[in-house]
């Protein structure tokens, strides 16, 4: 199963260094790493972060962590499957790809660049 995670720009490069995706604020918080499907990265990046942030996305193969994977149900806050990890980062070697999402200028909006729509 492909689960998707989304950072800021300075967040990536951070990671790329460590060779890991540390927990943000909101995971040390919730003590979890917040993930989510395809289909919510759109709404998810656009909720979350601003055009200065950079935001990227990351793909990654979740299939050995499922079993520690909770699912939260939508919310009137977020109307979206939210899939937690219980795990204290995410390691490089089940990071499948990753791209920087478009900020559509006319929208207001990010979006997915077509390169990396799913599969």
């Amino acid at each position: 199963m492909k689960l998707y995670r989304m950072m800021s720009k300075d967040e990536w490069l951070v990671s790329q260094h460590q060779g890991k995706v540390p927990r943000c604020k909101s995971d040390e918080r919730d003590n979890c790493i917040h993930l989510n499907k395809y289909e919510d990265i759109v709404t998810v990046t656009n909720m979350y972060f601003t055009m200065e942030e950079e935001p990227v996305v990351i793909e990654i193969d979740a299939e050995k962590y499922m079993e520690q994977i909770k699912w939260i149900s939508p919310s009137l806050v977020k109307p979206w499957h939210q899939p937690n990890l219980n795990h204290d980062n995410i390691p490089f070697n089940i990071i499948s790809r990753y791209c920087y999402l478009n900020f559509n200028d006319k929208s207001q909006t990010f979006e997915i660049p077509e390169s990396f729509y799913n599969a």
